[in-house]
């Protein structure tokens, strides 16, 4: 079977699991936005992923502020159809609903 063949028959899916940048310290910013230097590493990071073909349809992340940007760095930089925050990837949130795809809900629908 051929290279291109064995692209098409491929099944199942990739889990990517990705840290935030850089973040401010509390005390500067309550938020924890990303720091100039961290937004720099997560753009090229996703550069990589990029340049070695990691193809993704939606990135999930926690609401947070700084995972929030480092989300929306990822999605942009490799074309994500979505990019939302979902319940359960908060850092103190029990690890396993959010491995069941149907456990991880948008924590808002709105804009």
């Amino acid at each position: 079977m051929g290279r291109e063949a064995m692209e098409h028959t491929k099944v199942g899916h990739s889990l990517y699991l990705v840290r935030h940048g850089e973040a401010a310290h509390k005390d500067t910013d309550p938020q924890r936005a990303l720091t100039e230097s961290g937004a720099d590493h997560v753009r090229r990071i996703a550069a990589w992923a990029a340049q070695v073909g990691v193809v993704v349809k939606e990135i999930r992340h926690s609401g947070k502020l700084r995972a929030e940007q480092t989300a929306n760095i990822f999605g942009e930089r490799l074309n994500a159809a979505e990019t939302r925050a979902v319940s359960g990837l908060a850092p103190h949130d029990d690890v396993m609903p959010p491995l069941r795809p149907s456990a991880c809900l948008p924590t808002s629908t709105s804009p």
